[in-house]
């Protein structure tokens, strides 16, 4: 008979274990590699090696990595799935702490300050501490790492800029009314008749009416 500890860690076991394949399962369907390598497998123990390279274009060595692969995991289509490529120790940014302290202290006083300006400020910190200097690049990743970035935007001032005052413009809302010739209003229709463009411009004169039409 399980006791409830028992019980309960052979429950565990078993969500474990369908969460397992809900989520490996989800991987492998969105994987077309991993689609691809079964079928590959699959291909080969049916019809053989040089069918195979024939037929999906791959190496005889890629064909036999991956039914290795296949066969140490029990036939395990999860073995499959591509494995990240990422490296298990990657090289991590190390800065002495007085370092990181003195542009934090600066940047709190400055806050607009940028990192070509806390290079000199920083080279005259760590000489004497016999610290090594550090380049205005890792000076920027510091900032960025540690969030001593600042949230207010820089406003540059030209002193040769000329400020410009931007003039009214009066808007006309009705056309005013002609009183004499000589105000031409012009309208330009465009045919096609029988697979050619033609144009007719067509001028009004707006007081006497006088119209006047060219094709």
């Amino acid at each position: 008979m399980h006791t409830p500890v028992h019980f309960l860690a052979y429950k565990l076991k078993m969500y474990n274990s369908s969460m397992y394949h809900i989520i490996n399962s989800k991987r492998f369907n969105q994987s077309d590699t991993a689609k691809l390598r079964l079928q590959v497998i699959e291909y080969h123990s049916k019809y053989g090696t040089q069918p195979t390279i024939d037929a999906f274009k791959i190496s005889k060595a890629t064909i036999f990595r991956w039914k290795k692969i296949f066969n140490d995991s029990n036939r395990n289509i999860y073995s499959l799935i591509p494995q990240s490529t990422k490296p298990h120790k990657v090289r991590q940014m190390y800065v002495d702490y007085h370092i990181i302290e003195y542009i934090r202290n600066l940047r709190e006083q400055h806050p607009n300050i940028g990192k070509e300006k806390i290079k000199p400020l920083l080279d005259q910190y760590v000489v004497p501490l016999n610290l090594p200097t550090v380049s205005v690049s890792l000076i920027g990743k510091i900032l960025k790492r540690y969030h001593m970035t600042s949230s207010l935007k820089r406003v540059y001032h030209d002193p040769n800029r000329k400020l410009h005052t931007r003039q009214k413009v009066k808007r006309v809302r009705y056309s005013p009314k002609c009183k004499d010739m000589g105000y031409v209003q012009i309208d330009t229709i465009q045919i096609f008749t029988e697979g050619i463009r033609r144009y007719v411009f067509n001028a009004v004169d707006i007081h006497t009416r006088f119209q006047f039409s060219l094709a």
